[in-house]
């Protein structure tokens, strides 16, 4: 069933959406109202693993796109992060690390999966951190925080994890996120 483009962009778009909300994407970070509507959304912790691996995906399209703009968006997502949604999501964080850490935790499907996909939240900021470290740096309303996430990222990559858990991160079926001009 098809929703609405803003509401398909805030939550999982239908796959024969997913062109329309990149492009949408696009247009909404041009204007500043919309661009910071945008990072507030995509900030806000959500409970749900298929939003946050959308929002995601969604990120890491943006990432890989490594124009200035788009690069900046990506930030300013985690910076509103930050300074918006601190506690619930590093909360999120601490939860996720305990699950990963605990094979007992890990052997709950449900719980493997939530804590797979928090970590998995973090990777677009994991990658702009190895190839562009200044600008990650710049960013003061990050603070140091944000570290947890990207070691509770890497936790997730480590071997030992895997080893326990026997899968690989977090991954429903395929969005095919493609930009749309």
């Amino acid at each position: 069933m098809l929703a609405s483009p803003l509401t398909a962009l805030l939550n999982t778009p239908a796959a024969e959406q997913q062109s329309a909300i990149i492009a949408l994407v696009y247009q909404l970070i041009e204007h500043s109202a919309s661009r910071r509507w945008l990072q507030l959304n995509l900030a806000q912790p959500t409970v749900d693993p298929i939003i946050r691996h959308w929002r995601q995906d969604l990120l890491a399209q943006l990432r890989r796109t490594e124009g200035d703009k788009e690069t900046a968006f990506v930030l300013d997502v985690y910076e509103a992060m930050a300074i918006h949604y601190s506690e619930e999501a590093f909360d999120q964080v601490r939860l996720a690390r305990s699950v990963l850490v605990d094979p007992i935790a890990a052997a709950d499907e449900q719980r493997l999966q939530n804590a797979l996909s928090v970590a998995n939240w973090w990777k677009p900021l994991w990658e702009l951190r190895r190839s562009q470290n200044e600008a990650l740096r710049k960013r003061i309303y990050l603070g140091y925080q944000y570290l947890e996430g990207l070691e509770l990222y890497t936790l997730a990559l480590s071997d030992w994890v895997l080893d326990i858990i026997g899968q690989e991160l977090f991954s429903p079926p395929s969005l095919n996120i493609k930009r749309c001009d």
